[in-house]
Order: C-alpha cells, then sequence, then structure tokens
C-alpha cells in the first residue's frame, strides 16, 4: 500500500511538469532566432521522412532529436507540440538528474524514496526560477535555452542508470560486457560535447568495475566490451543516420568543431583559450571545488568498491570533460555550469549518507510510524496542490489567451500569436509550396510543406564545407526569411556581418517584398542593382584599408590578406566593419584565419574616421598585412536590413531586458571586456544616468556578458539609462 501510494504522489508531481510545460506552449515563440525553431527544425524534418546526415545536419545531434521524437507525435506534431516536448524534457531531465545521484549515494536501493525526495528538489528549483532567482544554473534546470542544454547535458545520467541496471542483472560477466558495451556505444549518436566524453568516461568506468569486481577472464570480458562497443556504435551510427555515418561525423568534427571557434564570439582575450597554458582561465573557484568533489568521489570508490559509487564518478568524469572540450572548442564561459550541478548534487548526497550511517544518529532513522505517516501525508498534499495549481494556472492562462483580442489561434502550429502577425500568416499559407529559405528556421518554415532547401536549421549552422553546399542552394529558394534590425539590434548586424556569404546575395539579387513583427521577406529582384566602384586603398602599413566615396555609407568589400604564425598558434582575425556590436566585437567581425581573402560589409560614417583597421587576438608573435582590396557601393533595402550600428546595439531589448537593464531583477549587463571585470566589483558602487547609486552585490560572467547584480528593487531603463553610461564609485 506504502508503495502504491508513494507512485501515486509521483503521478501528480509529473502532472505539475506536464501542466507547466504545456503552458509555456500556448504562446508560440515568435523570435526568429529562438532555441525553440532550433528544435523544431530537426523534429519536422524527422516527420518528413529525413534523416540526420543523409538530409540535414542538427547542431543539437541526432540523439536528443530521437529522444524528443515520440513526445512530439504525441503532442500533435507542429510547432506548440515541439516546444512543450522540449520544456517537459527538460523539466524530466533535471529530475532525474537529481534522482540519479541521490539514488546513487544519499538513498541506494530506496528508488520511491529518492524519486520523491528529488521531485521536492526539483519542485524548490522550478520555485526559485518563478521568483526569478538568477543564477546561470537555474536556468540551465529549467529552460532548453538555445540548444537543449540539459537535454544533451542528461547523457551521462542515462548512461549511468543504463549501466547500474546491466551491472546488477544477474548474468554472466560477458554478458554484462556485451550489455555495457551496448549502453555506451548508444551515447556515440548524441550531441558531439557529450557524446564522446560520455562514451570515454563510461568506457573508463567499465574498465576499472572489471579489475576490480570481474573474478574471471578479465582481459576477455574488456575485449568483449570494446568489440561490442565498437560494432554497435558504427550500427547505432548507421541506422540513425540512414546510412550516411560518415557525412554525420564530419559535419561535427569538420565543420563545426573547426570553424565555430573563430565564427563565434565573444572575441576576448579573456573568453577564450588559445594554448594550453590558458586552460587555468576556466578554473574558476567552484570549478576547482567540483574538481575536489570529483576526486573525493574516486577516492571514496578506491576505499569501498561500490560500483553506485563509481557511476556518480563517470557522471561527473563525463561533465567536466564536456565543460573543457566546449570550453576548448568555443569559448569560456557557461559550459562547467552542468558540472558543478553535478558537484553540488553529489556533495549533498554525501552529506546525506554520511548522516544517515552515523553511528551515534541511526536512531533518526527509526522513527515511530505515525510521524513517517504524517510527513508522507503532508508530502502528498503538497504535490496534489502543485498539480492542482498548475492545471488551474494552465486553464486560466488559456482562457486569458482565448479573450484576449489581440491574440489569434493559429491551428496549423497549435498555439497563438498576436494578430499583427496576420498579413505574414496569410503570404505563409498563399506560397505553402513554395521553397523557402529561412536565415533562422522559423514560422514561415513550420507552415511551408515544401521540401528543405537548406541541410541546416539555420545560417548560423552553414560552418565549413556546409557552407559552400549552402550557399550555392540559395538560388532554389523562391523566398527567403530573414530578421529585423529591430527584432535584434544586437545579433542582426553580427549575422549580417559574419554571414555576408548569405546576405551579399540577397543585396545583388533580391528585394524586400514584405514585414514580419521580426521578419523580412524576400522575393528574386527583376532587376538587380549595377555595381558601383568605391575605390579601396591599403594603408602603407598593411594594416587597414580606406575607402574613397565619401558620399555613400554601406560597402561590400573584399580583402586579400596574408597571416603569418609562426608557432601556428591559434589565433583570432579581426576586421573594422562598424556594423558588429555583439558578443564584444566591438565595431568587428571576425575572419576566418585559415583563408587569404574575406568579404564582408562595411559602415563609412560620413563624418567619422575613414580608416578600417585590423586586429590580432590571442598570438602576440603573429603578424597580418591586408596585401588588397576592393569596394563597391552595398545597396541598402532599408535600415530592417542595414542599420548604422553602434556600442549601444549590444544592449537588448526583450521579454527580460530593457536596453541592457534587467526587468524581473536589480541589476544590468555590460560586455565581458577586462574594463568592465576590473571596474565593476562586488561591494562597489554604481552611479545612473539620472544620479540614483545602488551598491553591486554579486558579478556573474556568462557567455560574454557580464551580469552585474545591485542591492534594492529593479531598475527603470527610461530613468538610469543605457549601461554603457553607468559610472563605478570605488
Amino acid at each position: 500500500m506504502a508503495r502504491f501510494l508513494q507512485l501515486f504522489a509521483l503521478v501528480f508531481f509529473g502532472l505539475t511538469l506536464i501542466f507547466q510545460a504545456w503552458a509555456q506552449s500556448l504562446d508560440l515563440p515568435t523570435q526568429h532566432i529562438d532555441g525553440a525553431f532550433q528544435t523544431a527544425s530537426g523534429l519536422f524534418r524527422l516527420t518528413n521522412g529525413e534523416f540526420p546526415g543523409r538530409d540535414f545536419f542538427p547542431y543539437l545531434g541526432a540523439g536528443p532529436l530521437y529522444l524528443l521524437y515520440p513526445g512530439f507525435l504525441a503532442a500533435g506534431s507542429d510547432l506548440a507540440s515541439s516546444v512543450m516536448i522540449a520544456q517537459l524534457f527538460t523539466y524530466f531531465a533535471a529530475w532525474a538528474a537529481l534522482f540519479t545521484i541521490t539514488f546513487l549515494i544519499a538513498f541506494p536501493k530506496r528508488i520511491l524514496l529518492s524519486a520523491l525526495f528529488s521531485a521536492f528538489c526539483y519542485l524548490g528549483i522550478l520555485h526559485l526560477s518563478s521568483q526569478g532567482a538568477g543564477h546561470y544554473i537555474l536556468d540551465v534546470l529549467v529552460n532548453p535555452g538555445m540548444s537543449l542544454r540539459f537535454i544533451r547535458a542528461f547523457l551521462p545520467y542515462l548512461t549511468a542508470i543504463a549501466l547500474y541496471l546491466v551491472l546488477r542483472v544477474n548474468a554472466k560477466n560477458k554478458v554484462k560486457s556485451i550489455m555495457s558495451g551496448s549502453a555506451v556505444a548508444l551515447s556515440l549518436i548524441w550531441s558531439n560535447d557529450y557524446a564522446y566524453t560520455t562514451s570515454i568516461a563510461f568506457s573508463l568506468c567499465f574498465t576499472l568495475a572489471v579489475l576490480r569486481s570481474f573474478n574471471d577472464s578479465r582481459l576477455a570480458n574488456l575485449c568483449i566490451f570494446a568489440a561490442t562497443f565498437i560494432i554497435l556504435g558504427a550500427l547505432f551510427l548507421t541506422l540513425s543516420t540512414a546510412g550516411h555515418p560518415i557525412d554525420y561525423l564530419l559535419y561535427g568534427f569538420r565543420d563545426v568543431a573547426v570553424d565555430q571557434w573563430w565564427y563565434f564570439g565573444p572575441y576576448e582575450t579573456t573568453s577564450r583559450i588559445f594554448g594550453l597554458g590558458d586552460i587555468g582561465k576556466v578554473m574558476s573557484t567552484e570549478v576547482l571545488l567540483s574538481i575536489a568533489v570529483l576526486a573525493i568521489v574516486f577516492a571514496i570508490w578506491i576505499a569501498d568498491g561500490r560500483q553506485e559509487i563509481l557511476l556518480v564518478f563517470g557522471i561527473g568524469l563525463a561533465t567536466f570533460a564536456s565543460g573543457l572540450i566546449a570550453s576548448v572548442g568555443g569559448h569560456i564561459w557557461g559550459y562547467f555550469e552542468v558540472f558543478k550541478f553535478w558537484a553540488a548534487t553529489t556533495g549533498a548526497s554525501l552529506v546525506v549518507f554520511s548522516i544517515r550511517n552515523h553511528t551515534s544518529l541511526k536512531t533518526l532513522r527509526i522513527l515511530p510510524n505515525w510521524i513517517a505517516s504524517s510527513a508522507f501525508i503532508i508530502a502528498l498534499a503538497l504535490l496534489i496542490h502543485s498539480a492542482l495549481q498548475s492545471y488551474l494556472d494552465l486553464k486560466a492562462l488559456e482562457k486569458h489567451i482565448a479573450a484576449n483580442s489581440d491574440k489569434i489561434y493559429v491551428p496549423e502550429l497549435g498555439g497563438y500569436l498576436s494578430k499583427d502577425w496576420q498579413p505574414y500568416l496569410a503570404f505563409a499559407r498563399e506560397n505553402m509550396d513554395v521553397p523557402v529559405i529561412e536565415e533562422y528556421w522559423g514560422i514561415f518554415s513550420a507552415i511551408n510543406s515544401a521540401d528543405p532547401v537548406w541541410p541546416v536549421d539555420s545560417v548560423i549552422h552553414a560552418l565549413g564545407q556546409t557552407r559552400r553546399i549552402t550557399a550555392s542552394s540559395i538560388e532554389n529558394a523562391e523566398i527567403v526569411v530573414t530578421s529585423k534590425f529591430e527584432f535584434s539590434p544586437t545579433w542582426q548586424p553580427w549575422s549580417v556581418s559574419q554571414n555576408f556569404w548569405f546576405y551579399d546575395k540577397l543585396f545583388s539579387l533580391w528585394e524586400p517584398v514584405l514585414l514580419s513583427p521580426n521578419t523580412i521577406v524576400w522575393a528574386k529582384a527583376d532587376k538587380p542593382p549595377a555595381p558601383v566602384d568605391a575605390g579601396c586603398e591599403v594603408t602603407a602599413d598593411g594594416q587597414g584599408f580606406l575607402i574613397a566615396n565619401e558620399k555613400d555609407e554601406f560597402f561590400r568589400v573584399k580583402i586579400g590578406f596574408e597571416i603569418y604564425n609562426p608557432e601556428n598558434s591559434r589565433l583570432l582575425f579581426m576586421v573594422r566593419n562598424n556594423i558588429s556590436f555583439a558578443s564584444a566585437a566591438r565595431g568587428y567581425l571576425s575572419v576566418d584565419p585559415a583563408r587569404t581573402e574575406a568579404t564582408f560589409p562595411v559602415l563609412r560614417y560620413l563624418a567619422g574616421e575613414p580608416l578600417f583597421d585590423l586586429q590580432l587576438i590571442g598570438n602576440q608573435t603573429a603578424f597580418a598585412s591586408i596585401d588588397w582590396c576592393e569596394a563597391s557601393v552595398l545597396p541598402n533595402p532599408g535600415a530592417g536590413v542595414l542599420h548604422k550600428g553602434s556600442p549601444d546595439t549590444f544592449y537588448l531589448t526583450d521579454d527580460n531586458w530593457d536596453m541592457g537593464v534587467a526587468r524581473n531583477w536589480a541589476g544590468f549587463f555590460l560586455p565581458d571586456l577586462d574594463q568592465f571585470i576590473s571596474q565593476f566589483r562586488p561591494g562597489r558602487n554604481v552611479e545612473f544616468g539620472n544620479g540614483d547609486v545602488r551598491r553591486i552585490t554579486q558579478v556573474i560572467r556568462e557567455s560574454g556578458y557580464l551580469n552585474v547584480y545591485l542591492e534594492g528593487e529593479p531598475l527603470s531603463a527610461d530613468e538610469v539609462g543605457v549601461p554603457s553610461g553607468f559610472t563605478v564609485r570605488k
């Protein structure tokens, strides 16, 4: 009876998560760069009979898409279904991660108790997040984010659960070796950042388990495991890609791994690992403490040999290695949050385990029946209340949205949009069978039924040789959709700059025909504008170029350059264009340092400095010079496409921010630059544009941003101004 009631309680916890995820899907995503669209793109392609590697290249990896796909089909196979399932699986993955650690350490062999304890812990996390608690890890645990962050990070936990079941099964060691090799092999179809670190970490764990616990034929069992892993790994990759594993792997290792380092920001020495000497940049106090927990867990396993502890060590090792590889392959901020979460939950579980097993505290484990029963009844009541309240909130939200005269229900998408999307929706319906390309897969593609033109979900994922394939297919489209500057004044100019191979063709051969609240629709132009030479001159020292034209402002520039890099080490090659200010770009764009030519847009301020200089970041011994340049006037389709940038465009406005000032908590963000790191420190006072002063309580570095937390109530951007104008009183 008690076991049934515990399961009954968990059902209400599950209903809470379902209702809350459902509520998230009512208002459809409209941000053209929203991560929800990245997820939906892959799920829609699977529904159309396409396969990763053969027909498209998922930046998220194949595994997470296959994990979400059954739920996506069950929920309705539309955009709202994608949003709901991604949200629900994020909830589930975070709870299951808590459960895994709790079960393996704190309450071994007590599955339901561990599940209930983890459920209450996760409800607490949801509550903190709903109250605006600002720590990044909370956001990772409750939101899918731009790329299914915690769903990707769930792989080590999933593998640990599988190995736990395998190692406990009553079978011969050879059978266990085959089953373990199968479980680890399945991880190879996951995302790049977790697939290989997880397979290596748990291959090591299985090896250690065999050496310590298997009493017969250790070498033979390891060979069986390795053979199973290799054969089934190849088989799983082949099946999941419909016979195209090589293409799938090449996209991950040749295209993404090579290009993303120089392509994405932030473009600062403090944010990048240029060589082995920079590894220390990621070793913050929190990371070092987490490494200490990892070492303690391994020491405990050496002492007592419990397989549960070894599996927890495997999870920690995989999450640490994934964070390190992602930091080396990209930037250094945000990738260790999952590892730190593992360390925190593991440390807490070790404390609970120690208390439960301490001889002087064992009496606490034997509670009178009435106390235990009362505690469970209270827990059950709380879970029922949570589910009921979530259901009532969902129904109230449904009623509110349905009664909102500014909202319309879109049956093809399964959710609601504001009325100002109606002309765009009508145009999309009229052109359902027309080949379309979206800079970021979005609403138009969710309605469109034509075969996808691109093998990627967005222009930013057309990396390496895939970029060439993507560029050559633009002419196969009849409609192109891009982001409006007004929608994203930070990232749209960055995209125009970094993806000029795409925008250059639009400016030359296409013209805008329709505007939506967030996007621009393009059609092929009847009479493409003829190029007008602008005159370009390289400076005598080769460190920049000048444009002679003093009448126009936007230009198409092509340069030939050489980089002398005697140490052959990493570097960022930056060229000023006065357009890109996102992610610490400061008016520069990042150019592939492996090439010798580049074409990009520039803005020449009519009253400003005409010099466009270059910079090398990260390598003090390298030297770059421009050999030649060409410039022509760039046709400007309008301010929604080409807009005069400034550093203040970095300070975005959306549901959470108003020109860089937080709407829901006291604080603001700045670029993650050395000059701001040294000034904005906890304990110092910030003076705003209106003369008010607040004390800094915390500063967190996150993916190119410096989040500054203050005392007091949330600020008003209208009163305090833009963060670039804030000053520090020491």
